[in-house]
């Protein structure tokens, strides 16, 4: 932790430094003041030996304070110490950084109500303290610490002052107690003598109350003290003690069983004098108040969320008044009011009756839990859905820029638990799984206890695509196309073509990558969007070689035949085949050899004309810091049956000259695979042999080497792809079990525009012939209007050329066109740019 430089020099300020001296917060942690000595793989290093006993001291021997268990985690590790010299060093290195007194919270907690004096005389050497056992007490101001103590195990407690107020004013007094919120009371010291006279009056009674305030002395007056009596919705007027420090008072206050007398000088901001007296009343009949909820927390408040406080009682013309927030709300008439407690306050409700003792009960607020659990399904099928996020957000949170507060994934049963609790509270529920639309569910609520809330997201549109794949001579058999995900690279489908070199698949409204491959041909690799059912064509060019080394080794041979290069899965280092799975390797599970001299040689065919070698290469070769390639590979042409071999030279040229090599090659790590190019034109209408040679010193090596995928020597740009149209079915073959409307095509509209729908038959059969698409402007204005009769179970479409229902020309901009039938109407948008 500490911030000296293993060069030899000092840093800024470590992280010990900057949280150890916050100054808006006490903070407490454990750290090294050096560093640590860990086992590999294990939980037996020396400093974590200290990890384990404070684990023990925390939760076997109940050591809640960081810098406690700490202390007690060091004793129980003296055996080791003595033990071994570098424990021995990693015990005086592991120090506690902040307040070693801050304890850990072993349950949600829960708010104090303690027991102390609410005003003491100035000169009062003690108070009594009653809060939970083994509380931390301290009586302070701003300027001095009166006094401090601890609760026993019956959470009684004696605070001594070791400072003696001497002076009227406020004392405040805070006590700390495991698995509690901090508790912040004040103290009022009072500097007189008060006497009451009478001690006791009776409800709805005027009552002549004196009030004598005398200085500690009890004789010297203390004149001019405001003097009021006050309590529920009730205040006297307000009397200024005489020259003889008396105040007269008419208190006519219509409960019991007390009202509060309060005094203050005018230039003071705390009171001279708080006392009771005595109001006589008579009880309540049966008086009760509950606290309800609408997530099943009965006679306890949860922070954030609503409840309702019940009043019973068997008299009449009683009012409900109920204390939140520091604030007095009633309800004049009713028995019942609802409130949302928005701090930790108790809630202190009360029923009263004018002539009758006040009913009063308090009710604490918590952070309440709950936990949630449901079945994901599709809706189409409805069948469960694996492997599916469900993320829960705060209510009103962004997700595109906010993490979720707690998420879960569907097993193989389409089930998700948030089983950890989480407070009681609105949520806002997001789904964004591929193939699906996006689930956004706003203000869910988690109710208290267990949960259950099943989802179900609707699938994605997807389309028939369709086509052929063809080369100069007519139709390519043999041919794989690959569709991967374009935001994650993970494949969806692959699709083998038959000797006929026609195909068709259905896929899920997205964007794919796109990979077509097919033996002695150029493969084709782009990128489409599917919006709509389509007919896409894939022309390959010829190629005098491509291997992609998935289904063989290429006819591809290895000098010497054993112990060198190997083909197939590359399975150390987190290296992956550029495309399928397998490639050629200097070694597939490791690391290469030292002292090694090896070849890789492809079989003999003709190069043609303006030929061009390509390939995919991954590396990762020994070199020095001062930029030495040690170790490296480059590639050789034959053009005698590999008798010679030539050295050709990439594009951009290759590394540096290679030691092991004694020429130019690839060297370093390239830490990604990249594409590589040689121009081999020279070589048209030879027969060739090409050569990858790898070589490596005597040194020490921990390097991965030389990863070989997808060989080609031929026109790498000779491949294309043509989307001929969004495909629509002539013949109506292919049936629709729902209706759905297609996106346009071409879109943007440059002229005019194919429409396609398909139509269910229940819906076809129950049209009396007429099926309805209408245009619309941005401004929601009809345009255009078409009309299809007599529209066909399965395919149909319509063509927009871009003219409003007059005739004339549409301007540019944004339009929506919806497909409208007697049982469901769906709108898609386009663009026409002119």
């Amino acid at each position: 932790m500490d911030n000296w430089h293993f060069n030899g020099y000092y840093v800024g300020d470590c992280f010990a430094e900057k949280i150890s001296t916050m100054s808006t917060a006490a903070s407490t942690f454990i750290a090294n003041s050096r560093y640590g000595w860990g086992e590999a793989g294990g939980t037996d290093g020396a400093s974590q030996i200290f990890n384990r006993e404070w684990i023990d001291a925390f939760f076997d021997d109940g050591v809640y304070s960081i810098g406690g268990a700490n202390q007690v985690s060091k004793e129980h590790a003296i055996p080791f110490i003595e033990a071994e010299q570098v424990i021995r060093w990693c015990c005086y290195e592991l120090n506690v950084f902040g307040d070693p007194s801050l304890e850990l919270w072993t349950e949600e907690p829960t708010n104090l109500s303690p027991t102390y004096p609410q005003a003491i005389m100035a000169g009062t050497p003690e108070i009594d303290v009653i809060a939970p056992a083994f509380s931390r007490i301290t009586v302070y101001d701003d300027d001095t610490i009166y006094g401090y103590g601890m609760t026993n195990f019956l959470g009684e407690a004696t605070i001594i002052f070791d400072n003696i107020p001497q002076e009227a004013g406020i004392m405040h007094i805070s006590i700390v107690g495991h698995n509690y919120y901090k508790y912040v009371g004040d103290i009022t010291v009072t500097a007189c003598v008060v006497t009451i006279f009478p001690d006791t009056i009776y409800a709805n009674v005027p009552s002549a109350v004196t009030i004598t305030v005398l200085s500690p002395d009890s004789i010297t007056p203390e004149v001019g003290v405001n003097v009021w009596a006050e309590g529920l919705d009730y205040t006297s007027d307000t009397v200024a003690t005489n020259d003889n420090g008396i105040a007269n008072l008419t208190v006519n206050y219509p409960f019991g069983p007390i009202v509060q007398i309060y005094g203050q000088r005018p230039e003071n901001d705390y009171y001279t004098l708080r006392e009771e007296l005595y109001v006589i009343a008579d009880d309540l009949t049966n008086p009760d108040l509950t606290v309800t909820t609408n997530f099943g927390l009965e006679d306890t408040f949860a922070l954030n969320l609503s409840g309702t406080i019940y009043a019973y009682v068997e008299n009449d013309e009683t009012t409900l008044w109920i204390s939140i927030d520091d604030s007095l709300l009633f309800s004049a008439s009713g028995s019942n009011y609802e409130v949302t407690p928005l701090t930790m306050n108790p809630v202190i409700s009360i029923i009263s009756k004018s002539g009758y003792n006040l009913y009063q009960e308090e009710f604490p607020v918590i952070i309440a839990y709950g936990t949630v659990s449901g079945i994901v399904t599709n809706s189409d099928t409805g069948s469960p859905l694996p492997d599916v996020e469900v993320k829960f957000y705060e209510q009103g949170a962004d997700p595109t820029t906010d993490d979720p507060l707690f998420t879960d994934v569907t097993n193989d049963s389409g089930l998700y638990e948030i089983t950890e609790d989480q407070p009681v509270d609105y949520y806002d529920i997001y789904i964004d799984e591929w193939g699906y639309n996006s689930y956004e569910e706003p203000d869910y609520f988690l109710g208290y206890g267990s949960n259950s809330h099943d989802i179900v997201i609707d699938p994605v549109e997807s389309a028939v695509v369709h086509g052929r794949i063809y080369d100069e001579n007519g139709a390519v058999g043999s041919t794989t196309i690959t569709y991967y995900r374009s935001d994650n690279g993970e494949q969806y489908t692959e699709v083998n073509v038959g000797i006929s070199g026609r195909y068709s698949v259905s896929l899920p409204y997205f964007t794919y990558d796109v990979y077509v491959s097919a033996p002695e041909h150029v493969p084709f690799r782009g990128s489409i969007t599917i919006d709509c059912n389509a007919t896409i064509d894939y022309s390959l060019g010829l190629a005098a070689l491509f291997c992609n080394f998935e289904d063989n080794s290429g006819d591809f041979s290895t000098t010497p035949q054993t112990g060198a290069w190997e083909w197939g899965e590359p399975t150390d280092g987190g290296i992956n085949a550029y495309s399928g799975i397998n490639v050629w390797a200097t070694n597939l599970d490791g690391y290469y050899n030292n002292s090694v001299d090896w070849y890789l040689e492809s079989p003999e065919f003709t190069a043609p004309d303006s030929a061009i070698l390509t390939f995919c290469h991954y590396y990762d070769f020994e070199q020095a810091g001062s930029g030495t390639l040690y170790d490296g590979g480059n590639v050789k042409i034959s053009t005698d049956s590999g008798s010679t071999f030539t050295l050709i030279t990439p594009v951009g040229g290759y590394d540096g000259n290679v030691s092991a090599l004694g020429e130019q090659g690839f060297g370093e790590t390239n830490y990604e695979w990249k594409n590589v190019e040689f121009d081999i034109s020279n070589y048209a209408g030879n027969n060739i042999i090409l050569k990858w040679h790898f070589a490596s010193d005597q040194g020490v090596c921990d390097h991965y080497g030389w990863y070989i995928d997808d060989v080609l020597v031929g026109n790498p740009n000779n491949s294309s792809t043509q989307i001929i149209h969004p495909h629509v079915s002539t013949d109506n073959t292919q049936l629709t079990s729902k209706l759905e409307l297609y996106q346009n095509y071409p879109n943007p509209v440059r002229g005019s525009t194919t429409i396609s729908f398909s139509l269910p038959r229940n819906i076809a059969t129950d049209l009396h012939g007429l099926t309805r698409i209408k245009i619309y402007n941005i401004k929601g204005q009809l345009v255009k209007k078409c009309e299809v009769r007599n529209a066909k179970c399965g395919m149909n479409s319509i063509v927009w050329n871009g003219r409003d229902n007059s005739g004339k020309p549409v301007a540019n901009g944004i339009y929506f066109y919806k497909l409208s039938t007697d049982k469901k109407s769906i709108t898609k948008k386009m663009i026409l740019l002119r």
